[in-house]
């Protein structure tokens, strides 16, 4: 019996191709916030579970990704949601430590918050899933959530703000 590789293209297209999923859609943000930056590398890999997504030079970056699209059939599109509550307990991976935080706090400098705007219908199942995008003059054009549509920035808005902004306003 011959030799046989394993297809790791193959794996990551199944592992990762649905860009619309929660998880690979919060892990695309983090990779098109890195790529805007100009932080990630040819040959970089994303590290999991560390305390912040990215560096961009002494600069501690979280991202996190929302969407009113999920992969599963919807009554009504989802509520954009975006957890920036302080943590107690924050894992350093340069050390390997968990880090103990008294009181709670957030434990990056900013915080990019991306949100995929394509809207759900609320009338057909998920094969045939229309979405919807506003525009600002109130009218909405009918597209589908894809990993196209996911991938392609023009579908996403953003905004940056400071730790420091967010505990003046939210506090813990």
């Amino acid at each position: 019996m011959g030799e046989r590789r394993l297809d790791i293209e193959g794996f990551h297209s199944w592992a990762m191709g649905n860009l619309v999923e929660n998880r690979n859609r919060g892990i695309f943000a983090e990779w098109l916030v890195g790529q805007a930056l100009g932080i990630i590398s040819e040959g970089d890999v994303r590290l999991e579970w560390d305390s912040y997504d990215l560096s961009y030079g002494t600069t501690r970056v979280e991202v996190k990704a929302s969407g009113f699209c999920q992969t599963w059939y919807q009554v009504q599109p989802s509520k954009p949601i975006f957890n920036i509550a302080p943590r107690r307990w924050c894992w350093d991976a340069k050390t390997g430590e968990m880090v103990e935080h008294v009181p709670p706090e957030r434990c990056a400098d900013v915080y990019v918050l991306c949100l995929h705007e394509t809207k759900c219908a609320t009338d057909e199942g998920v094969s045939e899933h229309p979405r919807y995008i506003g525009h600002s003059n109130g009218s909405a054009e009918q597209i589908h959530a894809t990993t196209e549509n996911v991938g392609d920035p023009t579908y996403w808005k953003f905004w940056v703000v400071s730790k420091h902004a967010l505990d003046d306003e939210f506090g813990a």
